[in-house]
């Protein structure tokens, strides 16, 4: 029995300023759908939310999805022995995220992982605000103060499997996909990139262009990750948090040991794209 689901990537739940703004500030850019205005929500594919934003002071959060209460009770047995404090959630909780049933454990740089069950589908089908290709969202970029202690917690604990490295960064393993987390040594902790799939290079690249037109602030890309071969695009909100869009050709080989591949710009991108900005996306 599998761990996790196809798509084991469910929500995330983001800190900003101004709430309101920065889900306004989505579903214009990624064409998302508002799922509740109250709590600015949004839709990215069949299910009932994929991203909502929170008043700070927050911490940001991402939703995990495994295929059943005894894969979830299993995986809060080796966090409790491991150290890692988990905490039921509410039913509160669980109605505003559109899950059954759920638990919440922080990974030891801050980031909160929520391990969900049986994510609700909406009987509304999803409707982009525009033609953006959305299919869901794709991976989560996280900072990492100490990376062999925080591969420790995802690898031992949650289950994941390391595809590959560049340097020090570690792309790991949740389903077929080549990764759904990616942690990036970094003196900072938390969320550093939120990744939004699209269905076809295409999409991808009339994304691109439509960020330029709308003078969205693109930090890295357009660009190929030499590991997985996803092709992204990576851009900050007007309140300085980054996102990607991206599209997976897939064609992953299942059971490859993890390849190490030196800290160098073709490396993080094997078009060449560089990335000044972001200390983490930026070759050695």
């Amino acid at each position: 029995m599998r761990d996790f689901v196809d798509r084991p990537l469910a929500y995330a739940r983001i800190p900003a300023r101004r709430p309101e703004a920065a889900a306004r500030f989505a579903a214009e850019i990624f064409g998302l759908e508002p799922a509740d205005a109250t709590a600015n929500a949004l839709r990215a594919d069949a299910r009932r939310q994929a991203l909502a934003f929170m008043p700070e002071p927050s911490t940001p959060a991402i939703g995990v999805e495994v295929s059943d209460e005894a894969v979830l009770a299993r995986i809060v047995e080796r966090l409790r022995a491991a150290g890692h404090p988990c905490q039921q959630m509410s039913r509160q909780a669980c109605a505003q995220r559109g899950v059954r049933d759920g638990v919440t454990a922080r990974e030891p740089s801050g980031t909160e992982i929520e391990l969900i069950v049986r994510a609700e589908l909406s009987a509304r089908r999803f409707y982009p605000t525009r033609d953006s290709g959305v299919s869901g969202l794709s991976a989560a970029g996280l900072r990492s103060r100490v990376i062999a202690r925080d591969l420790l917690f995802w690898t031992d604990c949650i289950g994941a499997e390391i595809s590959d490295r560049v340097g020090d960064i570690a792309y790991l393993r949740l389903d077929a996909t080549h990764h759904r987390i990616a942690l990036y040594p970094s003196e900072k902790s938390g969320l550093l990139y939120l990744g939004v799939g699209v269905r076809t290079h295409d999409d991808l690249m009339r994304n691109a262009y439509f960020l330029q037109e709308r003078q969205v602030r693109i930090v890295h890309g357009p660009g190929a990750e030499t590991a997985s071969g996803r092709v992204f695009v990576r851009f900050l909100s007007p309140e300085g948090q980054m996102f990607a869009l991206d599209f997976d050709a897939g064609g992953h080989e299942a059971g490859r040991p993890a390849r190490q591949f030196a800290l160098d710009r073709y490396a993080l991108c094997g078009w060449g794209s560089p990335c000044r900005d972001i200390p983490e996306l930026a070759a050695a």
